[in-house]
């Protein structure tokens, strides 16, 4: 993964698909947590929940990493 991370165009692209994916992951949680817990399982909704939190917390390092990349490109 070093190798990933040696260019800034590379970090950037990885950091907008960690966004992208903590919205979908998000939007799954959300569902499962509160459109669809009449449906599923007890241990779905669990698992939505926690989806709930992976989400975010993908979103913030991918947004991180994001603010780092635009950091290191900015001309002084």
């Amino acid at each position: 993964m070093s190798g990933v991370l040696k260019s800034p165009a590379n970090v950037f692209n990885l950091a907008k698909n960690f966004i992208l994916a903590g919205v979908a992951i998000l939007i799954v949680g959300v569902l499962g947590a509160y459109g669809f817990d009449k449906q599923i399982s007890l241990c779905l909704v669990v698992g939505a929940h926690m989806l709930t939190i992976v989400g975010p917390s993908l979103i913030k390092l991918g947004y991180v990493m994001r603010l780092s990349v635009q950091d290191k490109l900015a001309v002084s």
